[in-house]
């Protein structure tokens, strides 16, 4: 939930490492990034650092990482899936 266009209190507290979330403003250079789902990998007092999961082909994929404000990201859920180098973090 956002109030008055900043992320709730409840929106933060929820957020933790493989929670969904997501983008939405980024700077006009940027633009791309709007819309896409961000893995969150680490959560911050400014917001949080995660990656998006890029599809190169059927065997390959890679991940675009970025840092986030809390304005910039809204929670949508928490990842059932975990990728094995952010497990240990979600303990």
């Amino acid at each position: 939930m956002r109030v008055n266009g900043h992320p709730s209190m409840s929106d933060q507290e929820k957020t933790k490492v493989g929670s969904v979330m997501q983008i939405i403003d980024m700077p006009e250079s940027h633009k791309g990034w709007i819309g896409a789902f961000l893995l969150v990998s680490e959560v911050k007092a400014f917001g949080v650092q995660g990656f998006v999961h890029t599809i190169i082909d059927h065997d390959n994929y890679s991940q675009a990482y970025t840092r986030l404000n809390w304005e910039q990201v809204h929670w949508i859920g928490q990842s059932v899936m975990i990728p094995s180098s952010l497990e240990e973090r979600a303990e």
